[in-house]
């Protein structure tokens, strides 16, 4: 393993088929709401449209992002875009 982006990424490729994520849109008390399933396929599209938007914004290889959010699928999604555009993530 070189990096972690790197890993993940290859992670992403080899089990492009599996579920990746497990998710629910329904507010934290409805538990009555099915979960939603994303492959690693799925996710590593959504992984390189966040990476792309950012790469476009204008970030460069060691650049601090600042993340302000919640732990979900987005912070992470997020995190792992930046990893992979070259940023440094920094949660605030």
């Amino acid at each position: 393993m070189r990096n972690l982006p790197m890993h993940l990424w290859r992670e992403l490729i080899q089990h492009k088929d599996a579920t990746a994520l497990q998710f629910s849109e329904a507010l934290p008390h409805d538990k009555t709401s099915p979960f939603k399933e994303a492959t690693f396929a799925e996710w590593g599209r959504q992984i390189q449209r966040a990476a792309i938007g950012l790469l476009e914004l204008g970030l460069e290889p060691g650049a601090r992002v600042g993340l302000v959010a919640q732990c979900s699928r987005e912070w992470f999604t997020l995190a792992v875009a930046t990893w992979m555009a070259g940023g440094c993530v920094v949660p605030v």
